[in-house]
């Protein structure tokens, strides 16, 4: 076991966990710190003080807090909490507001520090260490710079269309208050992992799961015959798969979902289709070459509109090397 105080109370967590923010999170029910890319460090959606500085969570190993005072926004007394999220609120520093508990938290060991001398290109360069996909980053200084010279603009309340005004939850969102999916725990609640294929590049015939299943503590395996309905996905084609089917022999009861693979063309715009075009029977001559395949059924279509087309090819058949003849 671990031992360390816990914003003002001594608390102990299972020296087992890969680091710091998987006990305060998963064991200690310490939500604010989120988890953005364990256990990567690079995100600082996981800071948190320990003895007084700002540290990552996520790279914090368990026997460094040993002993160490840490510090999470649950343990900011209200006065402190309620000045950081209405700065952070008035100055619309925040949007989705995953990373932005992370940010107040090493906004507030600079301004422990520095007070208000701290200045704006110093508050730049420590949020150099937090990434932040919304914002900018511009508005996340204007709070820092607010709090540190006192200055703490009151947030307007809506006033209608045309109008300026918070954003909706915008304080509970900076404390880390409102949960996000990651921060549910219903009751009986199980985790799930994906197991990747060991080949980039290989047909997949035959998925065996009884290895899988027997591990303790596994309740069940899925695969793309488990799941119902269409099993790709795609946001200009639908051509992502979901969950990769077995291509030979095809499950009872599974409609087989044919690869889709993007293939190179040397001109986009000359081979921009009509509204009467037909996929060819015959392969274009921009088709890279392949090896023949006896029982191939590849048909070369084309997909697009405008000064753009896509071409595409589709086959249920796999050469005699064994590499799938549709990639």
């Amino acid at each position: 076991m671990t031992a360390f105080e816990l914003n003002g109370e001594l608390v102990q967590a299972s020296a087992d966990h890969p680091h710091l923010l998987a006990a305060l999170r998963d064991e200690l029910g310490v939500l604010s710190p989120k988890d953005g890319c364990s256990p990567s460090g690079q995100c600082g959606c996981c800071t948190v003080l320990l003895d007084g500085k700002a540290r990552i969570a996520c790279q914090t190993a368990m026997d460094k807090a040993e002993g160490a005072t840490v510090t999470t926004l649950e343990g900011l007394d209200g006065a402190e909490r309620d000045r950081y999220a209405s700065a952070f609120a008035a100055h619309g520093a925040l949007q989705c507001g995953f990373c932005t508990p992370g940010i107040l938290m090493r906004a507030k060991a600079l301004l422990d520090k520095k007070g208000d001398a701290l200045t704006r290109d110093d508050a730049s360069r420590h949020l150099g260490a937090h990434l932040c996909r919304c914002t900018g980053y511009v508005k996340i200084l204007d709070a820092v710079e607010s709090l540190a010279s006192g200055e703490v603009p009151v947030a307007l309340p809506l006033g209608g269309l045309g109008t300026s005004g918070t954003k909706y939850e915008a304080c509970e969102l900076s404390l880390g208050d409102r949960p996000f999916i990651d921060d549910l725990a219903p009751k009986g609640m199980l985790h799930g992992a994906l197991r990747l294929a060991d080949h980039a590049r290989a047909d997949v015939v035959r998925i065996d799961t009884s290895a899988a299943a027997a591990v303790d503590g596994v309740e069940a395996v899925f695969t793309a015959a488990d799941v119902p309905g269409e099993l790709r996905v795609g946001l200009i084609h639908v051509d992502w798969p979901v969950f990769i089917c077995c291509r030979s022999p095809p499950t009872p009861g599974v409609t087989s979902r044919r690869p889709w693979r993007r293939l190179p063309t040397s001109s986009r715009r000359s081979s921009r289709p009509s509204a009467s075009s037909t996929p060819s029977s015959s392969p274009s001559p921009r088709w890279p070459s392949r090896p023949a395949t006896a029982g191939c059924t590849c048909t070369p279509a084309v997909r697009g509109s405008g000064t753009t087309a896509t071409r595409w090819r589709r086959c249920s058949a796999s050469t005699s090397s064994g590499s799938p003849s549709s990639w």
